[in-house]
């Protein structure tokens, strides 16, 4: 152990971020060994779950939404970026509006073009993840060292954060609340780094959260700004002490870097109001009773508690999605309180912030089910499972370690309390959460008698031997107990054990690991048609039948008309009853909202929406197949659905014109506009109406003169024609909502970054020439 703390910490520490340091080089040495020692146990833990379950990474939403999604707009993707916009993917066309997708960031462009050229979809699965863990761990490591710590510390915690229950998890699934949450540590390093460096990565983790498609991250991002300033000024005592250049310079890069993702946030706050979720949302901050987390999970949870959560599986949720590192809550008892006697704020840099971040996490994860548009408070948790480390970790390194055998009791009896909670959630699996329990409180005696014999390099690395190997257990037990959950369940059910974890969706490995795998299980790749799957899609999510839910089908370059969102257009989906995946008659009156005659047309919303293509589900009620007798032919059965096609095909997405229109053709039809050359006669019925779905940000323009753009019945769009008559070329093109203020908050904030970065390294050069 380093001297000057062999009475305090087992684990070798070297002040690695002190102001008073002449040089880094002590703190570079510490940061190198710690991100080696992440990386290791890291390795190792993928390394085990790569062989023990192959496609751990590749699930959920990553196969039914983003990767299908990014594979589809890499192969679109130009210097100017992707779509925005494809109403040829019904509701959930508006990929602007979700922010998950990144439509307007060129990092995801990249990511989009990356994606778009591989084959398989499990590699990929694994490779989002294991950028979101090392940027992650990474950030954690940069932090740690930043604020102290020693090699260990930093490595093992930075470890067992990235490795929380809800990132192995759910992150795992939700790539978008991986990556997020990976870049709050490197907001609070950029803010309080003493490197050249600092800045920039200020400025580039502000704007990378912003455009993460994580918005529940940025309260967080705003507590770390306020923990900060408030720590400088309790620290130095002085309320004006936040206004030293070096932090003001950050802060101003910080908040340039934020507000170029402003175009991101601008489109989808613009077209958020008239999306499924706000239309399901009675009140703007509401209790449904959803995914809010009892509240002792959230604070003693363990690698086997299986959490009680009223959500889409009942009240438990079947993995262990509030564990965080093992030691963080055991550790806590052993921590010489005493030595931090006044001086808790400025023996411990970083205490403020990291406490701030714990309490808010805690206690966000109690509100409501909806609070504006943010919902579902469990996702809060890995804000706690993030930082609590970090925090035990700094109090440890500060204040070091009492191994009294008073001590190790209570630590054991924390372990214990872990143990009895999960036992009492799911009895069944009472081997798994006794076992790791009893292993959990040997690890801390052990700890704590290395601690007493501490006094030699050797004891030091046997202590933190100890701890890694427990900590990489941890995450292990937890799929272990979710697999044995999966088999007692499936057996008790009259079904064959998986040996796969029980993950709630997709964890029968049904669906393709390859994009040639979609291809050939598709029903017709490259086919752009409206499907109406009725009722539920089946077992396999609809691969059996050539055309799988959620947005897969673009695998095969296949436009369903539906595809995985959770910001669907609200009159389209109500129109056609579908939910999140793309499955409709979800409601009860499903028939007669399909075959409702479109106000000031002859045509049903169903002729009116379709593609001249249209493929049925066999289980489709008789009349809605007589409804489309006198204007559509049946070609026959296709898969599991019945083929019509239009008589007299649509000219691009216009599916109807009033008497009025004499002539219409279509010039150039793509995403993000579509253009007819148009004829109409004066004083009469000259509407066009197409199956584009109206967003706000469509304009309408005829030889380059604006006409009003209509929603019709908040559906699809419509344009009326000069009553005068004539001919032109009309053009229906988008533009993302906010598209002005957003580059002029582009170019601002630029302009920002460039100046904070500059100043700094101008105030750096003063201060080295003196």
């Amino acid at each position: 152990m380093s001297a000057g703390v062999r009475d305090r910490a087992p684990i070798p520490a070297v002040d690695g971020g002190a102001d008073a340091s002449p040089s880094r080089t002590p703190a570079v040495r510490e940061g190198r060994a710690a991100l080696g020692l992440f990386l290791a146990l890291e390795v190792a833990l993928l390394g085990v779950l790569r062989l023990w379950q192959p496609r751990f990474f590749y699930v959920d939403d990553k196969m039914a939404q983003y990767l299908p999604v990014w594979h589809w707009l890499g192969q679109r993707v130009s210097w100017t970026g992707v779509p925005l916009v494809d109403p040829d993917q019904g509701s959930a066309g508006a990929l602007v509006a979700d922010l998950q997708y990144g439509t307007l960031d060129p990092f995801h462009w990249l990511l989009a073009w990356v994606i778009g050229r591989m084959d398989g979809l499990n590699l990929a699965g694994w490779g989002l993840h294991v950028l979101a863990v090392v940027v992650l761990g990474g950030g954690l490591v940069a932090l740690g060292t930043r604020l102290g710590l020693g090699a260990g510390w930093a490595g093992l915690a930075a470890f067992g954060a990235a490795n929380s229950g809800f990132l192995i998890w759910y992150a795992a699934s939700w790539w978008p609340a991986a990556w997020g949450t990976a870049l709050l540590p490197w907001l609070w390093w950029g803010l309080i780094g003493r490197s050249a460096w600092a800045a920039p990565c200020a400025a580039l983790a502000a704007y990378l959260l912003g455009t993460s498609g994580y918005p529940y991250t940025l309260p967080f991002a705003a507590l770390v700004v306020v923990g900060v300033v408030l720590e400088q000024s309790l620290v130095a005592r002085d309320w004006r002490a936040w206004r030293v250049p070096g932090l003001v310079v950050r802060l101003g890069a910080a908040a340039g870097g934020l507000l170029m993702a402003a175009p991101g946030l601008l489109a989808a706050a613009g077209m958020t109001p008239y999306t499924q979720r706000a239309e399901a949302t009675v009140d703007a901050r509401g209790n449904a009773g959803t995914f809010i987390p009892n509240l002792a999970d959230v604070l003693v949870g363990g690698p086997t508690l299986s959490s009680e959560v009223s959500g889409w599986w009942g009240s438990i949720l079947p993995p262990a999605v509030m564990a965080t590192a093992w030691f963080a809550l055991p550790l806590l008892a052993l921590v010489r309180w005493s030595h931090l006697r006044g001086r808790l704020v400025r023996g411990v840099p970083g205490l403020v912030t990291a406490a701030l971040l714990v309490l808010a996490s805690v206690v966000a994860t109690q509100t409501p089910t909806d609070v504006g548009t943010l919902r579902l408070p469990f996702r809060y948790v890995v804000v706690l499972e993030v930082v609590l480390p970090l925090l035990v970790a700094l109090l440890v390194a500060a204040a070091g370690i009492d191994p009294s055998r008073r001590r190790v009791a209570v630590a054991a009896s924390l372990i214990l309390l872990q143990g009895l909670l999960a036992l009492a959630r799911v009895p069944v699996l009472a081997a798994w959460h006794l076992g790791v329990a009893v292993v959990g409180i040997g690890v801390i005696a052990a700890f704590g008698l290395f601690v007493r014999r501490s006094g030699t390099q050797r004891t030091g690395r046997a202590a933190l031997a100890v701890l890694c190997a427990a900590t990489l257990a941890a995450p292990l037990a937890s799929v272990g107990a979710s697999v044995r959950l999966n088999d007692v369940v499936t057996t008790a059910q009259g079904g064959e054990a998986t040996g796969l974890p029980t993950r709630g969706l997709y964890d029968r490995e049904l669906w393709p690991a390859s994009v040639q795998g979609f291809r050939e299980a598709s029903l017709e790749p490259g086919l752009n048609a409206s499907v109406l799957i009725w009722g539920s899609a089946g077992v396999d999510r609809g691969l059996s039948l050539g055309v799988p839910i959620g947005s897969a089908a673009l695998f095969s370059d296949v436009r369903p008309g539906f595809g995985y969102t959770s910001l669907g257009q609200a009159g389209w989906a109500a129109r056609w009853c579908q939910d999140y995946l793309g499955q409709s008659a979800t409601c009860a009156d499903a028939v007669d909202r399909l075959l409702e005659t479109v106000p000031g047309t002859d045509r049903t919303w169903l002729e009116v929406t379709a593609k001249d293509v249209l493929l049925l589900d066999t289980r489709t009620p008789p009349e809605v197949f007589d409804s489309l007798e006198d204007r559509w032919e049946r070609i026959g059965e296709q898969g599991g659905f019945v083929r019509y096609e239009r008589v007299d095909p649509t000219e691009g997405r216009v599916t109807w014109t009033g008497d009025g229109v004499t002539d219409l053709s279509a010039l150039d039809v793509g995403p993000e506009s579509e253009s007819y050359s148009v004829t109409w006669s004066a004083d009469s019925d000259a509407r066009v109406l197409t199956r584009t779905l109206w967003w706000p940000g469509y304009e309408a323009t005829l030889d380059g003169r604006p006409l009003e753009v209509r929603a019709v019945d908040r559906t699809v769009i419509a344009v009326d024609l000069p009553a005068e008559g004539g001919s032109g070329e009309l053009r229906i093109s988008f533009s993302p909502p906010g598209r002005t203020l957003g580059l002029a908050a582009v170019a601002v904030g630029g302009l920002v970054v460039l100046g904070a970065v500059g100043w700094e390294l101008v105030r750096r050069r003063r201060h080295a020439s003196f």
